[in-house]
């Protein structure tokens, strides 16, 4: 979602990006489609697009892919794409991507490999490289992060593992104490 509230961005497996002008609430659902709801529509991936983040501070969206890539996008260009993370795969496959909410200069992406990677958007060079230990990324856990440390501060053990994944998404509340957490075991579950 943008900041504004009015624009939505989603990713699917047929590798594109789309942008959508969120109608009006009074809209009947069941009146005929209107064409102006797709705002655009890009190519830039050549594999299933697993996760897209917004930035509102700087409008920058990013996308991660089965494709090995991250990408930086700026919605409001012709040619939207600015950078390419990842481009050889040397992390592995990236399954989310996310702006530091401190630091709007800098972004993660965590990697089927159990990396996790801060990125800086200005150079497109590594800020920052978690190694992960193996085929730690479906243990089923949450784990917090010192990053001036580099250590592991906090483990959660959340959900339990079905069709060898564990973990599908983590979301934390602008604002408040709050984590979110999605499994493939089909629960959703909220952290304080």
């Amino acid at each position: 979602m943008t900041s504004s509230g009015e624009q939505c961005f989603s990713g699917g497996i047929d590798s594109t990006i789309q942008w959508w002008n969120l109608p009006s609430s009074n809209v009947d659902p069941y009146d005929s489609y209107d064409a102006s709801v797709l705002a655009g529509s890009w190519r830039g991936h050549s594999d299933a697009v697993w996760g897209l983040a917004y930035s509102g501070i700087k409008n920058r969206l990013l996308s991660c892919s089965a494709d090995g890539t991250v990408k930086l996008w700026n919605p409001a260009e012709q040619n939207p794409c600015i950078s390419t993370f990842n481009a050889h795969s040397e992390h592995g496959v990236p399954t989310a991507v996310d702006f530091n909410g401190c630091d709007p200069a800098h972004m993660v992406a965590s990697f089927n490999t159990g990396d996790v990677v801060v990125y800086d958007l200005e150079t497109s060079q590594n800020a920052l490289v978690l190694k992960g230990q193996g085929d730690g990324s479906h243990d089923c856990s949450l784990r917090l992060w010192n990053l001036d440390s580099k250590t592991c501060v906090q483990e959660i053990t959340a959900h339990r593992k079905k069709s060898e994944e564990a973990i599908y998404d983590v979301a934390f509340h602008p604002s408040k104490a709050y984590i979110a957490s999605a499994g493939a075991d089909a629960l959703a579950r909220v952290y304080v």
